[in-house]
């Protein structure tokens, strides 16, 4: 740090009103919680000013709001996004390839639950094996019909037909494209559902929008103020009961030249002068670790 006390003029008596020199530094609050979860507001500039700032985060008030933030004389008002209006959907899937040979699956009884489907394609074993679907656990499973040679049936495995198979499966309609000649084949990975929905009124806060790094984005947008959010930032921000309060803002102890002085058992320093601004000015020491040339 190029702190060596020959060159450092060492003061015996204090020349500031506190109890140790400072460092210049900004007025900060935080809100939120957690690893990811925490959103700290610094004030741009150093000193007390910041120190009379606050902010709070606040529901929304409504259907589909967004997630926003505004400065309202010295407070930082976050109003949190709430969840739209969702209509109640199945959920779907779908198998094939081709205008004749894909199908389109649905669950009959709309809502999210749904979404608890899969369905996989599997070849038959044995030779002369008739089209099968059955369902387990959630796990709708088409078994493949096949020929006098145990291969599968082009005949048998045709979209139109595998459709029917597969609404045989309590609570399960299936519907071939085209005229459903296409053949389906075997394959690998599972297919999953989705898209099931429950019915919804909306209102409520939205996690996806007030997720850290998206609330630390908008007060950032405030002029004067920079956010930044904790780890991914990935946790939403919860409504406040109340206000959180900025604070540590606060001025340098200016220096005009290179100093040192020692309070109690600890040495005060700096390597150069300084202004009230300045944030990076004193160093801090021990008598220990200071040596003299």
């Amino acid at each position: 740090m190029g702190l060596i006390t020959h060159k450092t003029e060492v003061f015996e008596k204090k020349w500031f009103s506190g109890d140790s020199p400072k460092n210049a530094k900004k007025a900060s609050a935080q809100i939120g919680a957690g690893t990811n979860g925490t959103v700290t507001v610094k004030y741009d500039k150093v000193g007390t000013e910041g120190n009379d700032f606050t902010v709070i985060a606040e529901n929304g008030d409504g259907v589909d709001v967004s997630l926003s933030a505004a400065l309202d004389g010295n407070d930082i008002i976050v109003t949190l996004g709430t969840t739209p209006v969702v209509e109640e959907a199945s959920a779907t899937a779908q198998i094939g390839e081709g205008e004749e040979g894909t199908i389109d699956i649905e669950v009959d009884l709309a809502g999210e639950a749904g979404n608890g489907y899969s369905i996989i394609v599997e070849d038959g074993d044995g030779n002369n094996q008739a089209l099968a679907a059955a369902e387990d656990e959630g796990l709708i499973t088409v078994t493949l019909g096949t020929n006098e040679s145990g291969d599968p049936s082009d005949t048998k495995n045709i979209a139109s037909l595998v459709a029917t198979a597969i609404s045989t499966v309590s609570g399960i309609t299936a519907t071939a494209t085209g005229d459903g000649s296409g053949v389906i084949t075997s394959f690998e990975e599972v297919v999953q559902f989705s898209g099931g929905a429950d019915a919804d009124e909306g209102g409520d806060p939205d996690d996806t929008k007030n997720r850290a790094s998206l609330v630390a984005s908008e007060i950032s947008k405030l002029s004067g103020f920079t956010a930044t959010a904790s780890g991914n930032g990935t946790t939403a921000i919860e409504a406040m009961l109340e206000e959180k309060e900025f604070e540590g803002g606060q001025f340098a102890t200016p220096a005009k030249c290179a100093c040192a002085i020692q309070i109690i058992d600890t040495i005060y320093m700096t390597s150069r002068g300084g202004d009230k601004y300045d944030e990076e000015l004193w160093y801090e020491a021990t008598p220990a670790l200071i040596t003299e040339d």
